[in-house]
């Protein structure tokens, strides 16, 4: 049986993490995962402000952001954040 060699092109995979291509890719998974949030809000009525961005340091990258002081109590005790992303096709691991 001959061994299979394998030589990664460091390079172009960097541009390619760097590429219009994939910001496209992130910016439409962001989109996803803020739209099956929905409207969030408290017990109370008040709403969630939901915030969708997205950056490049070494790779594009995006965020879905819950923009308010009791966002963290929200996702600890029901999830919303972890359901979004898991109703959008995302592998969801972790605490």
């Amino acid at each position: 049986m001959s061994e299979l060699k394998v030589r990664l092109d460091h390079r172009g995979l960097g541009a390619y993490l760097k590429s219009g291509e994939l910001r496209g890719l992130v910016d439409d998974v962001t989109s996803e995962v803020a739209e099956a949030l929905g409207d969030p809000q408290f017990s109370d009525g008040e709403g969630v402000p939901v915030h969708v961005e997205s950056y490049t340091s070494d790779r594009v990258m995006g965020q879905v952001l819950l923009r308010h002081p009791g966002a963290a109590n929200l996702e600890a005790k029901y999830g919303i954040l972890r359901a979004a992303a898991a109703d959008s096709g995302l592998e969801v691991r972790g605490a």
